[in-house]
């Protein structure tokens, strides 16, 4: 009694067991595939907070196609009510606009890039370590900072699709809804010394053909199944 989505079953033809497509290595967290909302609390995924999160650097990768963007909706966050011991993070859209906020003990930092449009497909990086923070967008560096940051402390529920900073710290709970797409969500530690290095985070491209390139690529590698890690 209940309701089964998104399973796909697809062929790869004659493989040995060890070629099948693996997920990302030793994930703090991994969503691959596709995940579609529908701008309602019932298509939310919220995580209990784990020790795999509790990570001094980090990457966090994802993509995202909005069927509206305007008002406010969240797409990735770990976060809460104030600022707590820090290691919040926020990623949201609100009337056109793409923010990335990463919020220590007393401050924050926020990335921002405007002209974000509905139907289009975006690929959001942001990495955090050593004291620095940075965000990228399809690619393009959104900036970096001096934050002291991490998720060492930070025993705040995850939500995909939705915005948790209005939760109590601890504790589940959400508000903006996300209505699109989220696709492959990977969130990795990394070694604190080069975790916002480009190099590290995301290939860099001269042009806006080249990214189309590598996206091309990457969708023609694209894993036929969906799971959590």
């Amino acid at each position: 009694d209940g309701r089964i989505s998104d399973l796909v079953i697809e062929s790869y033809g004659d493989v040995a067991p060890s070629d099948t497509p693996e997920g990302p290595a030793d994930p703090a967290f991994a969503l691959i595939g596709t995940r579609a909302f529908d701008g309602a609390a019932r298509s939310v995924l919220e995580e209990t907070p784990t020790d795999d999160l509790n990570i001094e650097a980090g990457h966090i990768s994802f993509a995202f196609n909005a069927d509206k963007v305007h008002g406010m909706q969240g797409l990735v966050t770990r976060d809460a009510f104030g600022n707590e011991n820090g290691g919040h993070f926020a990623s949201y859209i609100e009337k056109g606009t793409l923010y990335i906020r990463f919020q220590d003990a007393e401050t924050e930092h926020v990335f921002t890039k405007s002209g974000i449009k509905a139907g289009e497909d975006y690929e959001v990086q942001a990495a955090f370590g050593d004291g620095k923070v940075a965000a990228w967008l399809d690619g393009q560096s959104l900036g970096e900072a001096s934050l002291d940051y991490d998720w060492v402390e930070n025993d705040e529920y995850l939500q995909v699709g939705a915005n948790g900073w209005a939760s109590a710290s601890g504790e589940a709970g959400f508000t903006n809804a996300f209505d699109g797409t989220i696709s492959n969500l990977i969130i990795q530690a990394k070694d604190p010394n080069d975790a916002v290095a480009l190099d590290n985070v995301v290939p860099t491209f001269d042009t806006p053909e080249q990214y189309a390139e590598f996206l091309e690529e990457e969708a023609n590698n694209e894993q036929a199944e969906w799971f959590i890690l």
